[in-house]
Order: C-alpha cells, then structure tokens, then sequence
C-alpha cells in the first residue's frame, strides 16, 4: 500500500516515485499495488493515480484541506486493519515522519 502525498491541491513528485517502488516491487513479489489517498476531495487526486500498475485508489475522504497528524494516524491505522498489506510505502517527508514511526510501532 501506497500512502499518496499532496500539498496545495497537487500530488508531490515523491508520491510518483513511492508508486514506481512499488510496482518495481510488484514484480518480485507478487502482490497488489493499492494508492490510498486521504483529503478533503480524494476524487480529484485518482485519475493521476491511475498508473500503470496501480490496482487499486483508496480514496478517503477526511474534513482537513491539509495533513493532521491524528487524523492521518487513525485512518492509515484502520486502512492497515482493512487491507492487511504485505508493505506500505511513504515518501520521506516531514508529514510521513509525524505519524509513519508511530503507526509502525504499533
């Protein structure tokens, strides 16, 4: 699982190059390449999501224009209950650091 990043009513570059990770670990590993992207419109974020070797968008709509530490901690927690993946790729950016090592502890 992918957690898709955006900023300004864009995705990051980052996000691109955290779904071509996983897709390159795809093809070793045999499992499916799910894109989660959590804001306020999610819709508008799927179609430049839809990529080659993406199979799946989960989109998830929060009330925040911008990211929150909880909110995003609760939801990728419950996504992770839900979908239960193999691994989970974020880009290495300050909102990832505010809630990935908490959520990875768990």
């Amino acid at each position: 699982m992918v957690i898709a990043e955006h900023r300004l009513g864009e995705l990051t570059a980052a996000t691109f190059e955290v779904i071509a990770a996983a897709v390159g670990l795809k093809r070793t590993k045999k499992f499916s390449v799910n894109v989660a992207v959590l804001a306020s419109n999610p819709a508008e974020f799927s179609a430049k999501l839809n990529i080659a070797g993406v199979d799946e968008i989960i989109e998830v709509q929060i009330q925040e224009n911008q990211f929150q530490t909880d909110t995003y901690e609760a939801i990728i927690n419950s996504l992770l209950d839900e979908y239960a993946p193999s691994v989970v790729l974020t880009s290495n950016s300050i909102d990832a650091w505010s809630c990935m090592p908490i959520i990875a502890a768990k």
